[in-house]
């Protein structure tokens, strides 16, 4: 099993992945972008690996060194569609990362619903164009995400959750230096972890009172028909398939499917499972509310070293912060806002978008303050507000 400190020094061997060495293609500038989304793993001609699937070209200077290096990449039908595809360009097409994250959402938990509907070849791609296009939003996005996924109160819980756990997961990975390639099969498995019950799990969102014994048979099943329903549609990632059947198994051995203990859990599936509970619990359901950002991370922090990974708890709660972006605070000058953005250098001075005055009064337009800058009131208190938000995310972000 390899730990945090051995993946970083892993090094993929294309022979490994692609023993059919033949079906290997070299790269040219006029299949490559600057802002292109990567549906395939770049490797030099030695192996070497340059860019997972699912990474983004971001500048001129990345493009040079992959076309210097000789990058080589499998599967020309993926490079022709690549080649297809538009560059992703939000300032070109006006597109705020609030609408992208709508798109995404929708047309992530449509194709989800086409997997388990009728699984076909095609859609292990799009799953791993999904992924990509997730890693691209919250690495340029992350506290505007997280913020949104936190107060849509308008979406079902089916298609929130996978793209939170899945956004959470990511960041804790990527904290951690963990591989890229490894980071999207983290990715990945965080997105299709609930297929295998993804048919009714907006029917146990509106559940009310105990869950029925055929829905507690489902939910503990459900790890086992996904990965069978993955593996369906050609997915042979092993990490991918083996996070998607361990996710719900826990240090102590009191998860499930199986009951395993910490010495069958690797390090990635960890990372995985805080990310999925820390979603469970902050995303509400119609039988039990969310509990608030804030106790979710108490409880996760409880946790931690008994049915959940100490030091990945510590990791994912300086990460998230005490704070997190979509959270409802009072300042000590009686000011009510929303955090926007975790606190960079104190975790206790966020920015906030101050919404209302002492009075509860609502402002004209939202004041955005930083909590770091000399003379800033402080937190007095988070609190759980369900009402309708009175501006837009893009208001209350600051964007005129």
């Amino acid at each position: 099993m390899l730990n945090i400190l051995q993946m970083r020094r892993y090094q993929v061997n294309i022979h490994e992945i692609f023993p059919c060495i033949p079906s290997m293609e070299k790269l040219v500038k006029t299949s490559l972008e600057v802002g292109m989304i990567l549906p395939w793993t770049v490797f030099t001609e030695e192996g070497e690996l340059l860019l997972s699937e699912g990474s983004t070209i971001k500048n001129e200077r990345v493009l040079g060194l992959l076309i210097g290096r000789g990058a080589w990449c499998h599967n020309d039908e993926i490079e022709k569609r690549a080649r297809d595809k538009p560059v992703a360009d939000e300032s070109a097409r006006g597109v705020s990362a609030f609408s992208q994250l709508e798109i995404f959402r929708d047309n992530l938990h449509q194709l989800l619903h086409e997997i388990v509907k009728s699984p076909g070849a095609g859609q292990k791609a799009t799953l791993n164009e999904h992924a990509g296009e997730l890693q691209n939003l919250i690495w340029k996005y992350s506290d505007m995400i997280l913020g949104a996924l936190i107060l849509d109160r308008e979406s079902s819980y089916s298609k929130l959750h996978p793209i939170l756990s899945s956004a959470v997961s990511a960041m804790i990975a990527r904290r951690l230096d963990t591989p890229p390639e490894l980071v999207h099969s983290i990715t990945c498995a965080n997105m299709t972890a609930n297929l295998g019950m993804l048919d009714i799990k907006d029917e146990l969102s509106e559940h009310e009172g105990e869950l029925t014994p055929e829905h507690k048979l489902r939910i503990r099943r459900h790890p086992e028909r996904s990965y069978e329903i993955l593996k369906s549609i050609g997915i042979t990632d092993d990490k991918w398939l083996e996070i998607v059947s361990k996710q719900h198994e826990k240090l102590d051995g009191s998860g499930y499917p199986a009951g395993i203990n910490s010495d069958a859990i690797p390090d990635y599936v960890r990372i995985s499972t805080i990310a999925d509970v820390y979603a469970a619990m902050v995303l509400p359901r119609r039988y039990r509310d969310g509990i608030h950002c804030q106790q979710a991370i108490k409880a996760i922090f409880a946790e931690r070293a008994n049915s959940l990974d100490e030091s990945l708890c510590t990791i994912f709660i300086k990460d998230i912060g005490i704070f997190p972006p979509g959270v409802w605070v009072e300042l000590s000058n009686g000011e009510k806002g929303i955090v926007i953005k975790r606190g960079l250098r104190n975790a206790t001075q966020p920015t906030v978008s101050c919404l209302m005055d002492g009075y509860d009064n609502e402002y004209e337009r939202p004041k955005i303050r930083n909590l770091a800058e000399n003379q800033s009131p402080g937190i007095k208190r988070i609190y759980k507000r369900e009402d309708e938000l009175p501006f837009s995310y893009e208001d209350i972000w600051g964007f005129v």
